[in-house]
């Protein structure tokens, strides 16, 4: 009965055939590459998306700026964009200063916004000889005013930045501003 039981016990314990281990290595390994891949895509993906945020925070700190600035100047203290619905890439315009028996008075200096700096990849406020950058990678800066509402400035700001991979990420802001009457 002895013999038996060992016949038994060494056809039950038999190991794996060849072709069997071939197959699991080869699921093995379609299964990690793919998880690889996805993996590499993922962090492309999210490199891409924090340099986006990135340029959206620098254009939106421009816009800022420009809003505040330009919604206390009237559409006949804007210079050099007028309602002809043409694109300009800089503004020059007077803020309204304090109102002296029912007229607005305008203060004395300019605030020009355009692009400049390094490789005029910047947006600078200049008042009075003074500058100040507003945001950096900056790749368009256009105002525009239509002769149908003179009183609506569209502004419309493009940054563009590259990731650590070399990937390009491009984002655009476009939003409009009602000047005073």
């Amino acid at each position: 009965m002895l013999r038996n039981q060992k016949k038994i016990l060494m056809r039950t314990q038999q190991g794996f055939t060849f072709a069997e281990i071939m197959v699991a290595l080869a699921i093995f390994v379609l299964i990690t590459g793919g998880a690889y891949t996805l993996a590499l895509t993922s962090q492309g993906h999210w490199d891409t998306n924090r340099v986006v945020i990135q340029l959206h925070q620098e254009l939106r700190k421009a816009s800022d700026w420009m809003v505040s600035d330009l919604r206390q100047a009237g559409s006949g203290a804007i210079f050099n964009v007028p309602a002809d619905g043409t694109l300009y890439s800089s503004i020059s315009f007077k803020k309204g200063a304090s109102i002296t028996s029912g007229v607005l008075v305008w203060e004395n200096d300019a605030i020009q916004y355009a692009r400049g700096g390094t490789g005029s990849s910047q947006i600078i406020r200049t008042q009075g000889g003074n500058s100040k950058v507003l945001a950096n990678k900056i790749s368009g800066l256009t105002f525009r005013r239509q002769p149908t509402s003179p009183d609506i400035l569209e502004i419309t700001i493009q940054g563009a930045d590259t990731t650590e991979r070399g990937r390009s990420a491009n984002y655009q802001l476009s939003f409009e501003i009602e000047l005073r009457n």
